[in-house]
This record gives C-alpha cells, structure tokens and sequence, in this order.
C-alpha cells in the first residue's frame, strides 16, 4: 500500500525489485523506514544479525538488539499504550497515529511491527483492530 512517503514507497518499490515473493518482512521494512536505508541494506542488516531466512518472520528478542545496533536510536522509555491511555485504554494499528502523531515511531502488535512517520502508518499491511503491545520513540 503506498502511502505518498516518498522512502516508503521506495522502500516497497526496491523490495518489489529485490525480494518480490517474500513473506513476513515487517521487521526490514521498518528498519529501512525508519533509518532512512535502502530495502536491500535493511535486509542484508537484518539477515546477518538476526539469522533471518526467506519469507520467515523474526523474534522480538532478535530484532530489537538488531535494531539497536543498526544505530536506531529507539528511545529507552518503552511502553505500552495501556500505560498512556490510562487503565484499560487499547490502542490498534488503526487508533496509533493519535498518539504518533509527531515524529518516528516504532509499533508492535502481535506478531508484526510496522513504522509511523508524522502520523502516518507505513506499513503493507493494511491497518486493522488488533491491539498494539508495545510502542517506541524514534530519537
């Protein structure tokens, strides 16, 4: 889903030219959104730090350090936006931009991770209700 980022559309372009069939790629997609990288960078990044192989996904426990020591700045006060929003407050992919409404962002639900840049969610996937675990401040 191209979303008028001029990099993401970029980003989903160059993965269309390098790596059209794979599946369950969120974690370089962001990685590229978020650093500014080419796709093919991102995913040669993540496929030697995190051991990815073709069309499998990555573990949080892999991708985070990875992140980390690509040089992303991820701001160390991680959260969830039940803290935020006060008790019982759930935040989705769809409600997110509300609170990532300024700057870089770094959101995980469930199995997925996706960038928000200025309030705009780049990500393929198209937004949907499943809840957001767990949100970072880009710096």
């Amino acid at each position: 889903m191209l979303t008028g980022n001029k990099h993401y559309d970029r980003v989903i372009s160059e993965k269309l030219e390098y790596s059209p069939n794979d599946m369950h790629d969120c974690v370089v997609v962001a990685l590229a959104v978020l650093r500014g990288v080419t796709y093919k960078q991102a995913h040669r990044h993540i496929e030697i730090t995190c051991k990815r192989k073709y069309r499998d996904g990555v573990y949080p426990r892999d991708w985070i350090p990875s992140y980390v020591r690509s040089g992303l700045n991820m701001d160390n006060t991680t959260w969830s936006p039940r803290q935020v929003g006060g008790v019982g407050s759930r935040y989705t992919q769809k409600t997110i931009t509300k609170l990532c409404n300024k700057g870089k962002w770094l959101v995980a639900t469930k199995g997925h991770v996706f960038a928000v840049v200025d309030g705009v969610i780049q990500d393929s996937e198209r937004p949907n209700k499943k809840p957001v675990n767990r949100v970072w401040r880009i710096a």
